[in-house]
C-alpha cells in the first residue's frame, strides 16, 4: 500500500500556517546569494495571497567587475511570487523619476536555492559555480494560488524540513 498525499485540510496542522509556508524556501535562496557572493541587505516572506517574496541586495557590499560595482543601480532586488515565479528588479531614482525594470530569472516555479543564485549570476554577467543543495528544481506551470495544489505545498516545505 502507497502512502497517499495529504490534502490541503490536514497539511498545516501543526507549524507555519499557508500563509507562512514559503518563508524557509525564501530564507534558503537569501543565504544562498549570499554565500555566492551576492551580499543581502534584507529579505522577507509575505503573507498574501498569492504568497511572495523579496530578497533586497545590499549594493553597499557588492563586488566589483573591472573596478565597476556589478550593479550600477540604486537597488536591486530578486523577487518571487507564486503565481510568477523568480525575476530580478532594478530600481533608478534619476531625478525622482523611480525606473524600475523586471527580469524574469527563468528558473523553475520552485526552483532550487542554487538555480536561483546562478540565473541572478548570469544576470550580472557572471559566471559563477554553486555546489547543488540536494533540492530539485520542480515546476508547476499550472498552479494557481486560488487553488488547492497539495504537490506545490510539499515543494515548500521540504525546505522547512531541512532548515538548520
Amino acid at each position: 500500500m502507497t502512502d497517499a498525499l495529504p490534502t490541503m485540510n490536514n497539511l498545516y496542522g501543526e507549524g507555519p500556517t499557508w500563509f507562512q509556508a514559503h518563508e524557509p524556501y525564501m530564507r534558503a535562496v537569501a543565504k544562498t546569494l549570499e554565500a555566492a557572493g551576492f551580499p543581502v541587505e534584507s529579505w522577507d516572506a509575505e503573507p498574501n495571497a498569492p504568497r511572495n517574496g523579496n530578497i533586497s541586495l545590499d549594493l553597499d557590499r557588492q563586488g566589483t567587475i573591472d573596478g565597476q560595482p556589478i550593479w550600477s543601480h540604486d537597488e536591486v532586488n530578486v523577487g518571487w511570487t507564486e503565481d510568477r515565479g523568480w525575476f530580478l528588479n532594478t530600481v533608478d531614482d534619476p531625478h525622482g523619476r523611480d525606473s524600475r525594470h523586471v527580469y524574469d530569472l527563468g528558473v523553475e516555479r520552485v526552483a532550487a536555492p542554487a538555480s536561483v543564485a546562478l540565473a541572478v549570476a548570469e544576470k550580472a554577467g557572471l559566471t559563477i559555480e554553486l555546489t547543488a543543495d540536494g533540492h530539485p528544481d520542480v515546476d508547476f506551470p499550472d498552479h494557481d494560488s486560488e487553488e488547492d495544489d497539495v504537490p506545490f505545498e510539499l515543494a515548500l516545505r521540504r525546505y522547512a524540513e531541512t532548515r538548520p
